[in-house]
């Protein structure tokens, strides 16, 4: 039984056989994203099974580049000194547990990573954007409910983050006392609040 679904990559249609769990991304050379597996294929032209997507070209074609697999990001945003283990801290105070500086009001974000630390101050590399489509998990406490523009913040979610990614954010409920008793509080979050980005 198949059905047709859209690439994540190229936006192109592809047949995907239904009840295969396996999922696994990979770099498409063609259009230098990230393309989901969605399920082993056969190759129209070798008759072996192939792992990757189907584009307007055949899945032999060199423009996939089948075997290596991509590692995505996971981000801990505004970690401060708690940073979830396994995963990279942002922050603007370089002296949080954070791996990366980077200030969260101007977007698009950019980082300076922290190469090392000493008694005198920290050695970081140069400012770096974080590319399109480079992360596969966010994690973010107690952070939303600080932020100036939540329109852009969750645009810049949306940018960074793959195509079916993971977002964990722990905020105050809008409705408890520790939501309203800090001054620098200007969103109040519910189970509603993103039903702004809802589409349907």
């Amino acid at each position: 039984m198949t059905n047709e679904t859209k690439s994540a990559c190229c936006d192109s249609a592809v047949t995907v056989v239904s009840g295969v769990e396996e999922k696994k991304s990979y770099i498409c050379k063609k259009c230098n994203k990230a393309c989901e597996v969605l399920t082993p294929q056969t190759s129209r032209m070798t008759g072996k099974p192939v792992r990757g997507h189907i584009t307007e070209v055949d899945a032999d074609c060199s423009a996939l580049d089948l075997g290596k697999e991509k590692k995505f990001l996971k981000l801990d945003i505004a970690c401060g000194n708690n940073k979830k283990e396994g995963f990279t801290g942002v922050d603007i105070a370089e002296e949080t547990q954070c791996d990366w500086i980077c200030n969260l009001n101007y977007y698009p974000w950019q980082y300076k990573e922290i190469v090392l630390r000493h008694e005198s101050g920290i050695q970081h590399k140069g400012l770096q954007k974080i590319e399109d489509s480079s992360v596969g998990e966010i994690f973010c406490s107690h952070y939303i409910e600080h932020v100036k523009d939540l329109r852009k913040f969750a645009a810049e979610i949306y940018r960074i983050l793959i195509p079916g990614g993971r977002v964990t954010f722990v905020a105050p409920y809008y409705s408890s006392i520790r939501a309203m008793q800090d001054p620098t509080h200007v969103n109040f979050i519910s189970e509603a609040t993103f039903l702004y980005w809802k589409k349907d």
